[in-house]
């Protein structure tokens, strides 16, 4: 599935060269996420929800959900740093 990186905080080109070429990786690092986070993140950057969206399926407020997909992505940039 093709990544649509419209957050306030997109991956750049290179974390994006990076995160395809290490799709074990980037698994395992999305299993230890809190579900919330992966679920948040995944929804947005490969189902291409809006924000909005996530949130009605989600039952939470557009802010959290927004917050989980900050999180998440600040995690997956520290992790891969250090496997790389």
């Amino acid at each position: 599935a093709e990544l649509h990186l419209t957050t306030e905080n997109p991956l750049q080109p290179d974390e994006l060269a990076e995160i395809r070429e290490q799709g074990e990786v980037l698994n395992s690092l999305l299993a230890k996420l809190p579900r919330t986070q992966s679920e948040a993140l995944v929804l947005r950057h490969v189902a291409g929800m809006s924000l909005s969206e996530i949130a009605n399926v989600t039952g939470e407020k557009q802010e959290t959900v927004k917050s989980r997909i900050r999180y998440a992505v600040s995690f997956l940039r520290k992790e891969l740093r250090v496997v790389a």
